[in-house]
This record gives C-alpha cells, structure tokens and sequence, in this order.
C-alpha cells in the first residue's frame, strides 16, 4: 500500500482519481493515504479533480501559479512524506527537485500509445490520424528526461471505431486507462523494476507523431489541401468536437467579412458518385435536392456532406434551413460559399 499523491486536472484525471478513491475508501489494495494537487482556478471555476477530492472529503492542495511549480512546495514545513506521485492531465512540467521528494518515483499516465502521440493532445490526434487502435502507456517521470519520454512500466491498447466521435474514444480510453493505473500501482515495485526503455526519444520539433495542443485555428477544415480524401476529413472532423468543432469561412452574401461556420455533425460517406458536379473548386456549396438532408461542400479533392451548421452569431441550421434561408437552390454548384 502507497501513500500517493495525486497530481491531475480534468477529463481522463477524474476518472483515475475516482478510482483511487474507491480503493482508498473501500478496498485498501493500493491507497494508504492520498491527496490531490490540481492547477489553479481559472475563469470557469475548479477543475474537475478538485471538485471531486472536496466532494469526497480528500486532502487537496491548489496549485496557486498558473505557470510553473517554480515556487511550490520549496519547504516541507508540514513534514508529509508521499511514497509516489500520480500525474495525470496536470498541465505543468515537473522539476528534478520535486521528483526526488518522492520515495518511490513518479508516474504519468498518458492516453496513446507512446512513442507515438506525445505532447498535449494525444486522444484528438488519434482520432484525427484515422486510427483504428488506441491505447494507454504508464510511464516514469524521471530528471532529465524528455516530456512522455521515459520508461515504460505498462501499456495497454484498445480498438478504436473508424465512425467513434472523440468523446466516445474518450470515454473508452478513460476507463483502460483507471484499469491500467490500479494494475501497475497494485504492482509497482513489479512494473517499476522491469520498465522498458522508448524506443523513440527525439525533439518533438523533430517528432512526426507529437501532438501539440490544439487552437481554434487547428480547427480550421483544410478544404484547399489536395492531401486530403473524404475520410481524413471526416477523420480531422471527428477529431475535433470535443474542441469546439472544425469550422469553416462563410462568404454570407453581400458581407463585408466571411463568419466562421461550425460544420456540427458530417456523414460518414457522402453519396456523391452520380452527381455531376466533382470538377468544382474547392468551398463550393451544393444542394442535392428541394429540401435536403445534407448538402455538400467541396475540398480539394473531395466533398463533405454536412447535416448540421452554426453559423456565427446565429442558431445551427438543417440543411433545409439553411438553403431556404439564405435563398439557395438545388442542384445548383454556388462557388466560393466556403473557405
């Protein structure tokens, strides 16, 4: 049984520490005593492992710098002693100073299957690259080493669905990764003893498969790209709605500035085949029929079927609505609607 400190956010964070707290209260396999460090408050209030550790009545500490640990725990003025750290979501990198308070060591748990998908955002760039397999790995953080780098003490896979949302594989990934967590700390001096080196430590400058964080620029459908087919785009789509959503410029008529289009939901396959209009530039709008169920918009070699858009400033549109309100026709190519 450890004393473990756990160190996480949101997300995948919460669904570990639920389970930490499940052993701790009830089973007592693994969890000797336990406490949660989260970062900082921001606009939108306490993050979900605070939330969940004040719930529950376990010991908690607030990160208060935003930025680094720089200036965190310099004293040890409450002389607590902790057998392993837990990092999970945490949003800040972890000095050689901290990391030698540990007894034990200090795990990170990552959601892919590393060395592939390092950085920031690992679950949305598996869905993003089409993956048809998904995983967790748990990880040493050690001084020195490079971020996601360090040896592996166990890792797990998953089979993703090529139609899965990210909140879906999300969910999925959330779970295998609790399962994995409890494994490795019920058998730590195990899986700590026999960790495997990466096979693959680079630069992530330098890494084809990092993952950096996502902007709402990223989230900008590449329409002009000719790399593109139509299911690496719905793959860049699904990779996306747990982000705010891929989205595109709408040329309104007779505006002075395109708005941002969010592309709310896409068909899988669009039926485009028998349609005589695939020679069109890329951002046309096409209509199939008089009242629609999708229509089409045209990338650089292919099209995208969407059922639902929200235009800014205005409330997401059917097909239909969104043809009738803006006075569009059927079976008519209107190009450069899209960019």
């Amino acid at each position: 049984r450890h004393r473990i400190m756990f160190m996480g956010s949101s997300g995948i964070s919460e669904t570990c520490l639920s389970r930490l707290i499940t052993d701790m209260k009830s089973d007592k396999k693994i969890c000797k005593d336990l406490k949660v460090v989260t970062p900082c408050k921001t606009r939108q209030g306490a993050c979900g492992a605070w939330s969940m550790a004040e719930r529950e009545e376990v010991k908690r500490e607030e990160i208060t710098d935003p930025r680094s640990l720089k200036n965190w725990w310099r004293t040890d003025e409450t002389n607590e002693k902790w057998d392993i750290a837990v990092v999970v979501s945490f949003r800040y990198f972890i000095p050689n100073r901290i990391i030698k308070k540990f007894s034990k060591g200090v795990i990170n748990v990552h959601p892919s299957l590393l060395p592939k998908y390092r950085g920031s955002s690992p679950v949305q760039t598996t869905i993003q690259k089409g993956e048809t397999e998904g995983g967790t790995t748990i990880i040493k953080i050690s001084p020195s080493e490079t971020m996601d780098c360090g040896d592996i003490l166990d890792q797990r896979r998953i089979n993703i669905s090529p139609e899965a949302s990210v909140e879906e594989y999300y969910k999925d990934v959330s779970s295998l990764s609790a399962d994995v967590l409890v494994d490795c700390l019920d058998k730590f001096e195990e899986k700590w003893g026999s960790a495997s080196v990466q096979t693959r430590k680079v630069p992530k400058d330098d890494d084809p498969t990092f993952a950096s964080l996502i902007t709402r620029a990223d989230c900008k459908m590449p329409l002009q790209s000719t790399e593109h087919t139509c299911e690496s785009l719905n793959n860049f789509w699904r990779g996306l709605t747990s982000s705010g959503g891929a989205w595109v410029y709408f040329h309104k008529p007779n505006a002075r500035e395109p708005l941002r289009a969010t592309l709310v939901s896409l068909l899988y396959a669009p039926p485009v085949a028998d349609l005589p209009i695939l020679n069109c530039p890329p951002g046309t709008l096409f209509f199939p029929s008089r009242k629609p169920k999708y229509f089409l918009i045209k990338s650089g070699t292919s099209w995208v079927a969407c059922t639902k858009l929200h235009i800014s400033c205005e409330k997401p549109k059917t097909p239909t609505e969104f043809m009738t309100g803006y006075r569009f026709k059927h079976s008519i190519a209107y190009e450069g609607v899209f960019s």
